[in-house]
């Protein structure tokens, strides 16, 4: 045998990496969906200010989403609600009450209302009950804020968040508002969604949203149809 292989030279690592790029892009492909579920959720963005277009907008459209509340007024006759679901809830009814709030709506109290009887199906939830209940006829900015922090660390900041986000941007989308709607937000919500709810037709409904969330010019009525359904599901476990 000529020559002594401890002493041959190696082969160029070009080839190796390649390979090694083509097995991660396979296996990204197989397992998307659960990567994405393992990867740490980016925060979703509090929704205060991005009802401001919204609160202003007197259409008709705003008035029927209002008026007509996905899950029903009250939870009751039976239906059984897990927590992650009624977090998703509690988050879109904050949505409500603070829309109400800023067109100075006569029903925002009974909003607030609502979000107190969600609040108490939590244990421990006594803080933010009280800071619910503490609002006056015309609580400032930092009163709101403290109202929705102390609900988001009893029901789950994230699914809090998540439901507060997806309600206001039902708003949005009738108002035609796309500064809600910006790339990396759009992501950071798909990404809360799915981590936080494994089952396929959440899945889908997270695809869907984002591919019309990202297609120009907005279809406004698909979105807020997306927006919708993604919302339904995540608080309809």
């Amino acid at each position: 045998m000529t020559g002594n292989w401890l002493h041959a030279t190696p082969a160029s690592p070009a080839p190796r990496r390649w390979l090694a790029m083509l097995l991660i892009l396979a296996a990204t492909v197989v397992v998307g969906p659960t990567m994405f579920r393992e990867l740490k959720p980016r925060d979703v963005p509090g929704t205060s200010a991005l009802l401001a277009t919204s609160a202003n907008n007197r259409t008709e459209d705003i008035e029927l989403i209002l008026d007509h509340p996905i899950w029903g007024q009250f939870l009751g006759d039976g239906e059984v609600v897990p927590p992650e679901a009624r977090a998703v809830r509690l988050g879109a009814a904050i949505a409500d009450f603070e829309l109400r709030f800023m067109r100075a709506d006569t029903s925002a109290r009974a909003s607030a209302t609502h979000v107190i009887e969600l609040l108490q199906t939590f244990p421990r939830s006594e803080d933010a009950v009280q800071a619910y209940q503490s609002l006056g006829a015309s609580p400032d900015g930092v009163e709101l804020a403290r109202a929705s922090q102390a609900a988001e660390r009893v029901g789950n900041r994230r699914l809090v968040r998540l439901g507060s986000w997806l309600r206001s941007a039902r708003y949005a989308a009738a108002s035609a508002d796309s500064s809600i709607f910006d790339i990396e937000t759009v992501r950071s919500v798909s990404q809360a969604a799915i981590t936080s709810d494994a089952r396929p037709e959440t899945e889908f409904a997270v695809r869907q949203f984002e591919a019309i969330a990202r297609k120009r010019p907005y279809d406004w009525t698909a979105l807020g149809t997306g927006v919708n359904e993604l919302l339904r599901r995540l608080g309809s476990r």
